[in-house]
């Protein structure tokens, strides 16, 4: 549905269109040339980066336990993934290029990163945070169950969807799961509706981010490229967002209780 909006709305009219042959692949690929010393090293970087991702806390599959690395340090909760992150990028100032007089980044490089995209992605956590510590993603679950008393069911699940939508817009989409998937969960209990359809509902629209830089890292790159305007991207997003909804409350509605073999309206005992 995406593409075809885009194509239809945003392609421009009367271009020759790109014809692309295998050929052209493999000359791009050749115009890279060889691997050169600095991105070696950058990729042995970002390999670390990985490991230290991944093995930062304890990992337990089934009766396999691995502890985490963090547990060698006095306090292993000061340490998370920005920690990690500041500590590589500190790595790439010290680790020297082919010019050994020169690390792998220089503060010169740094000036080019669009530091305004970068703000504005962390404002959205900022945000999010906020809705938190404040209390207010608390007030807004209650305010919901005024809304969703005496609906029907498409009805609930259209403004619950809606609600997230557009709530996304403003918040990270992680951000935005972790903070309504506990509320929903409270909203599914005092209306006596399976729990799943609410919460999938949530998880599937936390993702529909279309409209705002600020929404999701994707949005804010794609604005940071300085190709398209804020309106363009208000224009579009809002329709796609209509569109998510629908297409969201059609899928949790009909085809996901096939799925699961579960009822709208049956609140299960493990839920209790």
């Amino acid at each position: 549905i995406v593409l075809f909006l885009l194509y239809f709305t945003s392609v421009p009219k009367g271009k020759s269109k790109l014809k692309l042959e295998g050929s052209y692949f493999k000359k791009e690929y050749n115009l890279l040339g060889h691997t050169t010393t600095e991105q070696k090293r950058v990729f042995y970087v970002f390999l670390l980066l990985i490991f230290l991702w991944l093995f930062r806390r304890e990992l337990v599959l089934g009766d396999f336990y691995l502890p985490g690395w963090s547990q060698l340090f006095p306090f292993p909760h000061f340490v998370n993934d920005g920690t990690v992150a500041v500590f590589v990028v500190l790595l790439l100032f010290l680790i020297p290029s082919s010019d050994k007089q020169k690390p792998l980044v220089t503060w010169e490089i740094t000036k080019k990163i669009p530091w305004d995209v970068v703000f504005l992605l962390g404002g959205g956590f900022a945000i999010a945070k906020a809705f938190v510590v404040s209390g207010l993603s608390v007030y807004l679950g209650e305010q919901l169950m005024f809304f969703f008393t005496s609906r029907s069911d498409v009805g609930i699940l259209g403004m619950l969807v809606g609600f997230i939508v557009f709530l996304t817009e403003i918040t990270s989409n992680t951000a935005t799961t972790e903070i309504m998937l506990p509320v929903i969960s409270g909203v599914a209990k005092t209306l006596r509706c399976h729990p799943i359809i609410l919460m999938l509902s949530v998880t599937l629209a936390s993702s529909m981010a279309f409209m705002f830089p600020v929404a999701t890292a994707p949005n804010a790159l794609v604005f940071g490229t300085g190709k398209i305007k804020m309106l363009e991207m208000i224009k579009i997003g809002f329709l796609l967002n209509l569109l998510a909804v629908m297409v969201i409350v059609l899928v949790v509605y009909f085809w996901i209780p096939y799925v699961f073999q579960i009822d709208f309206h049956t609140f299960p005992d493990w839920a209790q």
